[in-house]
């Protein structure tokens, strides 16, 4: 099972995401949906292992996806949305 995190601030565009996830990759599992960059920050230091891949808007409630990376190590595949 693949662990995949989203990181987006827009519910159409999370609906969206998970549909094309459910669709495309059927042997990966959502473990958490995140709309800010402090809370995926946080979610990433609490769960260093918690995804194998991240989806993530650039442009977010509190600032910008990359501002997470300055934060926080990051293990995963990321893709960029």
């Amino acid at each position: 099972m693949i662990k995949i995190l989203i990181v987006e601030d827009e519910i159409p565009a999370q609906v969206n995401l998970k549909k094309l996830i459910d669709r495309c990759c059927p042997e990966g599992n959502i473990v958490m949906t995140l709309t800010s960059v402090r809370a995926a920050v946080k979610w990433l230091e609490e769960n260093p292992e918690g995804a194998d891949v991240i989806f993530l808007d650039v442009e977010l409630s509190d600032g910008i996806c990359f501002d997470i990376f300055d934060k926080v190590d990051i293990n995963a595949q990321v893709i960029i949305t």
